[in-house]
């Protein structure tokens, strides 16, 4: 399923003409334009928030939630050996006890990898 934002129509400017009259609000009145330009938010001609001609749909702002989200978690999911490590040298263990705690932090994600998902029988579970 796609998401697609519709986008307002845009229309061509009027060509620029020479006036040699007074502005419409009077001589001493700053000119206002009637429609605020494209790109102003809340006001009428805004463009809708959706991905620029430019950029690949696939970067919506849910996306990019998700990959800030996923890219965090996947650099404290890193950084964590390296934290236990520091943490437990600076605390004034020994190298053996910083390489039990990285086999300890290590083997259930190899237990899991090597036996999860298969019955005693070898074969997949019924589900």
């Amino acid at each position: 399923m796609e998401e697609r934002l519709a986008e307002p129509a845009r229309t061509a400017a009027p060509p620029p003409t020479k006036d040699d009259g007074p502005p419409p609000g009077g001589p001493g009145k700053p000119q206002t334009p009637e429609t605020p330009p494209p790109g102003e938010p809340g006001k009428p001609g805004a463009r809708a928030s959706g991905p620029s001609p430019d950029e690949p749909a696939i970067w919506s702002r849910n996306f990019r939630y998700y990959f800030t989200a996923r890219s965090a978690g996947l650099l404290s999911w890193a950084m964590l050996p390296v934290a236990v490590a520091a943490g437990l040298l600076s605390g004034g263990y020994g190298l053996d006890t910083a390489g039990y705690s990285m086999a300890f932090l290590v083997a259930p994600f190899a237990g899991l990898v090597l036996f999860g998902g298969c019955s005693p029988t070898g074969s997949p579970p019924a589900g």
